[in-house]
């Protein structure tokens, strides 16, 4: 059987296992109620498949579990295991925001990633689980849809995303960066012939959970009812991401993928 009749007839069981109407597949996964959470899930796996393609598998070995998260347990995206001294790393897979590109008046270059629990926790799990997770009920509290950064040890992100808006009659995502827009992404691309909607999509950035939270200076808390802001340990709903206007490259604490190694070793290096 090849590759492409695979997929086909797992699709279709898929459908007929779960009651679905392969006629109107599209529809379904086009919805705008739907179609957010197909493409997080997509991108899990792309950037499985971009770290094992940038990663050495004799040194690294790059896994999806499948998990089923409980209340107090976060599931991981993406499981990278160092071979050599048998430490793990997991990453979590956060979309830039849609609609997040900026160039500023002073030429500073910026998107968002939106980087924040997909459910907020109720009061009943905060009283469970801020003991657990060594912070008061009042620090979690404040900080109920916020990861720690002791969550997952490294955050990915797609470029891509930031160029997303969604259309107003239809509710679908759509492609729309702004003309002027086009040799900054071939510079921070670094391939003026690239097809940019799908090269700034595939476009990864990876940063140490660690250098998201306020503690480690990169980005201040905003929650006025955080009693500790300057040393906060929660990462912001959307922490920015910089680009040098003139060459383009992410500014710490973002990376792309030609640092993902060192990245990954710098984690290794504090566990």
């Amino acid at each position: 059987m090849n590759q492409k009749s695979a997929w086909q007839d797992a699709l279709i069981k898929y459908c007929i296992d779960f009651n679905i109407p392969i006629d109107y597949l599209s529809d379904i996964l086009r919805d705008s109620k739907v179609n957010p959470m197909i493409r997080g899930k997509g991108f899990e796996f792309s950037t499985l498949m971009a770290f094992q393609n940038i990663l050495s598998s004799d040194i690294w070995e790059v896994t999806k579990p499948n998990m089923n998260a409980q209340a107090m347990q976060h599931d991981v995206d993406i499981l990278v295991k160092h071979i050599p001294s048998g430490k793990t790393i997991s990453v979590e897979c956060k979309l830039s925001k849609k609609d997040s590109f900026r160039i500023s008046k002073t030429g500073e270059i910026t998107a968002a990633v939106k980087c924040m629990r997909s459910r907020t926790l109720g009061q009943e799990i905060i009283a469970d689980r801020a003991p657990i997770m060594g912070v008061t009920v009042d620090q979690l509290n404040a900080h109920k849809d916020n990861y720690l950064t002791t969550d997952f040890d490294v955050v990915a992100s797609s470029f891509g995303n930031a160029f997303y808006t969604t259309d107003k009659e239809s509710g679908e995502y759509i492609w729309t960066p702004e003309s002027s827009h086009q040799k900054i992404i071939e510079k921070i691309l670094q391939n003026p012939h690239a097809d940019l909607k799908k090269a700034a999509f595939d476009y990864i950035l990876v940063a140490k959970a660690s250098d998201l939270s306020p503690s480690a200076g990169f980005y201040p808390c905003a929650r006025k009812t955080c009693k500790h802001r300057d040393t906060c340990a929660f990462i912001p709903n959307y922490p920015v991401v910089k680009f040098d206007n003139i060459t383009g490259q992410p500014i710490q604490p973002w990376n792309s993928l030609k640092a993902l190694e060192d990245v990954l070793l710098e984690v290794l290096s504090k566990k």
